[in-house]
This record gives structure tokens, sequence and C-alpha cells, in this order.
């Protein structure tokens, strides 16, 4: 349940609404986004800013998936939100939006698991939404090998939005992969013709 000390969100952040709109005109972002300045709103609204995105996978950290919940309940209050399904190790934690796409939510770990491998694939989503996107920057992880796998076999079609607050911290060539996802062509770094 939400916290009755909460304040009623009624409003986005400029950060917020900036965010989404960039979404929405470049059909996807790579961005660098500071601690509180409200990802996890973003994570949440990003699916409702793409075009033809009925399906969504959002990564996030394992000690973010709670706040998801309780801040997707806030902005259920007042603005239109997707579906939500949040799998946890527990239990499954659903929220329904009649009408609205699906927004699938699991940890980094989760998707790290042996157990998880074909994950991605069966769900098949239009969008993957990354939160604190430098746990996918070593290209030999798990979990950034599943995300090449199914870029590889799905990219055209499959929209990307990532951010961190840390992005300034890294090299380029650790992210030029995962600005590809969301930029394609546009992507500011060498892309590979092979």
């Amino acid at each position: 349940k939400i916290d009755p000390t909460s304040r009623c969100i009624t409003e986005l952040l400029p950060v917020q609404a900036g965010a989404l709109r960039e979404i929405s005109m470049a059909q996807g972002l790579m961005g660098s986004i500071v601690v509180g300045a409200g990802k996890s709103f973003i994570n949440i609204l990003a699916i409702l800013a793409l075009d033809n995105c009925d399906i969504g996978l959002l990564l996030v950290p394992a000690n973010l998936m709670r706040q998801i919940c309780v801040q997707y309940e806030m902005l259920a209050e007042h603005f239109h939100v997707p579906k939500i399904v949040v799998h946890r190790p527990e239990a499954d934690w659903v929220s329904e939006s009649p009408g609205a796409p699906v927004l699938h939510v699991m940890s980094h770990n989760g998707i790290s698991s042996p157990r998880q491998s074909d994950y991605i694939e069966n769900i098949r989503p239009d969008v993957i939404i990354i939160d604190e996107v430098d746990a996918f920057a070593d290209l030999t992880s798990a979990r950034t090998i599943r995300l090449n796998r199914y870029f590889q076999e799905h990219g055209e079609r499959t929209k990307f939005c990532a951010w961190t607050g840390s992005l300034s911290d890294q090299k380029i060539e650790e992210f030029a992969h995962l600005m590809v996802y969301a930029l394609k062509e546009r992507a500011p770094v060498p892309i590979p013709t092979d």
C-alpha cells in the first residue's frame, strides 16, 4: 500500500517531462539522469511515450523492485499508467490498467540467472527499458550477452530506453552498443557494418 505520508503526485518534474518528450520524439533514449530526479516515474511511463509498444520489459536493480511498486501506485492515482507485472522471487505483483500496454519488471540479477536465459525471447518486448544501465556495459556479463542476443535477432523492431546517474563516469566505448540499441543509425558512435 501507499505510504500515507507520501505526497500526491499530480504533475511531473521538468526532467521527467523532458525525458518522456525526448523518448516520444526519438522513439528511444540513452541518458544520464541524476539520482533523485525521478527515474522511477520515467521507468513506468516510458512505454506510453513510444509508438506501437504493447509489451515492455523494465530491468532495474533488485533494491528498486519495491520502489517501483510504490511509485506505480502513486502515479496510478492521477496518471494513465501501463499494466504492470513485477516479477519478484517471492511472488509476482500485478496491477491492471485496462487497455494499456503491459510492462514486465525484472531485476538485473533476475535476467542474469541461467533459469531466465530465454526470458526476453519468451515475452518478445517491443521496448526494453533499463534503469542503472551501467550494469550492462560489460559485454562479457551474462545479462549483457542476453541483451545483445535479443537485439541481434530483434533489434530492428525493438525500441530501447536506458539511463543511469553515472553515465558521465564511464568511457563512451563501454556504452556504444547501448547507444546503438536506443538510437539505431542516429547513435553518435561508429556502427559496425558486418
